[in-house]
């Protein structure tokens, strides 16, 4: 895996875990909610044909994904961020900013007081500086 596929993984997760968190509360509501109905007698079956007891199954198999998605981001981001401490600071917070913490460049730049050119090349620099770490290896950030 490259740095930026590294980084850009990041970003992917982040996306998938607030999809998959999404997905999981309709569900949730669906079955809260009444669409979904329980009787002493059997189980109801929705609009969709979905049994109330696949559906709670469905919640229950999205809780091991998301928490195992939740545990692959949390070990990325301490790679990246282990990269970013060893690296020039005003490139490290761009790409901290970006990729941990999801702002946009052109909210970087706005917040830094500088142009998104400005904000690219600190952030193009930024990854050629941790390429050079991974690829001589600096002994603080193997992952």
């Amino acid at each position: 895996m490259t740095v930026e596929e590294l980084f850009e993984s990041v970003i992917s997760l982040q996306n998938r875990l607030v999809a998959k968190r999404d997905q999981q509360k309709m569900l949730e509501m669906s079955v809260m909610g009444g669409s979904i109905r329980y009787d002493k007698e059997r189980v109801q079956t929705s609009l969709n044909g979905d049994k109330f007891g696949d559906i709670l199954g469905t919640v229950v198999d999205m809780d091991k994904e998301i928490s195992d998605l939740e545990k692959l981001l949390e070990e990325r981001k301490n790679i990246c961020m282990r990269y970013i401490r060893q690296i020039n600071p005003l490139e490290g917070g761009v790409l901290a900013s970006h990729y941990i913490y999801g702002l946009s460049y052109r909210e970087i730049a706005r917040r830094m007081g500088k142009s998104n050119t400005w904000v690219h090349s600190l952030k193009k620099s930024g990854l050629s500086a941790v390429s050079v770490l991974k690829e001589y290896g600096s002994g603080k950030a193997a992952g």
